[in-house]
């Protein structure tokens, strides 16, 4: 899936406006909701429209000046469209668990990634097989699946990525509190249940729902497949890039892409907004019965 804008059919489409229970939201997130419907917080969706695309240029324009992305989303509803999409815009991804001191300690994730890297060599040169005897090489093989379950994603990472993108700041909270102990800035797909002020670059919605951590994570790999393209080599060898000192978190964005007058209406006018959120809900309930 290719997607470089997004709108605020979009955004209803894909069920984004949906938060958690109201029971369990964090109060951090008061400013990004909309209202209150049958016990469960709905999403602003303006303030996700516009944040989603400051999220896009931020990302677009440091990758234009040489960075990485390691994309996280470990929860199940996830990892299909991390995968996916890092594997699309060539960057690197986390989609099984966390690993611990992935950042606060890559120097013994590096040799991780040196053995796994032998492993690998063992399975495909005849040379290096007949040195071990066939039970030394079932080890070896088992150890390289288990190597690769949680560090396929990263398994041509040299030196620590430039930015996290996440999934669900509550579910990944260990590898926030690793980037921001190691300055790494986040931009991260941020629930109601959850606290923004642990990430940078801020997108307000859902995510629980596969369609719409689908939307964002697609959304996220096309503006770094947008700045690969601004780069000098049109993307190739930005492994070599010099290390800078990541940029702050973007200015707000003032002009909003184009839409059609029917979504213009949605996102200028809050009580046509609040009744196709209502419309939705009600929607839901039929389905549950």
């Amino acid at each position: 899936m290719s997607i470089s804008s997004i709108g605020m059919k979009d955004l209803l489409e894909a069920g984004v406006h949906f938060g958690h229970k109201s029971a369990s939201w964090n109060p951090r997130m008061k400013k990004f909701i909309f209202m209150k419907r049958k016990g469960v917080h709905i999403i602003d969706l303006q303030k996700t429209l516009a944040l989603a695309e400051e999220a896009y240029t931020y990302v677009k324009n440091e990758v234009a000046n040489g960075k990485r992305i390691l994309f996280v989303g470990t929860k199940k509803q996830a990892r299909q469209a991390i995968e996916e999409a890092a594997g699309r815009c060539g960057q690197y991804y986390i989609s099984t668990r966390w690993i611990g001191g992935l950042l606060t300690n890559f120097k013994t994730v590096k040799g991780s990634l040196a053995k796994l890297k032998y492993y690998e060599t063992i399975a495909t040169n005849d040379e290096e097989k007949a040195k071990y005897k066939k039970k030394q090489l079932g080890k070896f093989e088992k150890e390289r699946v288990k190597l690769m379950s949680t560090l396929g994603g990263i398994r041509e990472m040299k030196k620590l990525p430039d930015i996290l993108f996440v999934v669900d700041a509550f579910h990944e909270a260990i590898g926030i509190a690793e980037a921001r102990k190691s300055g790494i800035p986040v931009v991260g797909l941020v629930d109601t249940n959850s606290n923004p002020d642990t990430v940078d670059v801020v997108i307000p919605g859902n995510d629980d729902a596969i369609r719409s951590i689908t939307l964002f994570v697609n959304y996220i790999a096309e503006a770094v497949i947008e700045g690969r393209a601004m780069l000098p080599d049109g993307g190739e060898g930005t492994d070599a890039a010099p290390a800078e000192a990541p940029a702050p978190a973007p200015a707000p964005v003032e002009a909003a892409a184009a839409e059609t007058p029917a979504e213009t209406a949605a996102t200028t006018a809050p009580e046509a907004l609040a009744e196709l959120y209502v419309k939705d809900m009600d929607e839901l309930e039929k389905k549950k019965r």
